[in-house]
């Protein structure tokens, strides 16, 4: 599940860490999601018939995505129509999403105006929530995983852009204690990736360059964990 865009096949990560371990490597990511796509595709796509006996379940975290939390879609809105879950924060867990009250956010100005609003209001929602609305769904999707693959290995590598975080870092050793295993690109590589000649021309997403990095490094801290 990489972070990314603008970027041809040869330079993403995943085909630098097929390239360097001789290894299939797929990327199911959703362009525009978040931690949403993360169980979203392990319930709802043929990741099971075409992956077989994956080793490891790698999610690209930005510190954005726990404010996509609150979107209501990503770009790719045909798929986001089947998300099933939503986020209690009196219980702190996932409840069903009554999709009655979802039919007119087929229409673009809907989606748009929603999005906005939501996008607005989660930079005034606290820490603590979000970071459980996101442990929550990286739970639900090893879940649903290990019911397929119980040998298989769940990483999330930080993209750590000028101290991305910051306000999440104590909160990390939640999931460790739920068996992921956490990475830091700042740590793998001791480089901030917020310099610019580490971005594409957008200025935002990673360039092949930031990938030619991280990749071997990411490799080393695989092999540490087997």
């Amino acid at each position: 599940f990489a972070y990314g865009w603008g970027l041809s096949k040869e330079q993403s990560l995943g085909y630098k860490l097929a390239k360097l371990t001789e290894k299939n490597v797929y990327n199911y990511s959703i362009a525009g999601s978040g931690i949403q796509s993360f169980p979203y595709v392990i319930e709802n796509t043929d990741i099971f018939n075409k992956v077989k006996n994956p080793k490891y379940f790698i999610y690209i975290l930005i510190e954005d995505h726990f404010r996509r939390l609150y979107r209501i879609y990503s770009s790719d809105i045909d798929a986001f129509l089947d998300i099933k879950y939503k986020y209690n924060k009196k219980t702190k867990k996932l409840s069903l999403i009554n999709k009655r009250f979802y039919i007119l956010d087929r229409f673009a100005t809907i989606r748009y105006i929603k999005n906005l609003s939501i996008y607005i209001k989660s930079k005034n929602i606290e820490t603590e929530e979000s970071f459980n609305y996101a442990k929550s769904l990286f739970i639900f999707g090893k879940e649903l995983a290990k019911e397929k693959y119980p040998e298989a290995k769940f990483i999330i590598l930080k993209y750590n852009e000028g101290g991305s975080f910051r306000s999440y870092e104590s909160k990390f050793s939640e999931l460790a204690n739920e068996g992921f295993y956490i990475f830091d690109t700042k740590d793998l590589t001791g480089i901030d990736f917020s310099d610019k000649k580490y971005k594409t021309d957008d200025n935002i997403h990673p360039n092949e360059k930031a990938w030619d990095i991280i990749a071997p490094k990411l490799i080393e801290a695989l092999n540490e964990i087997e």
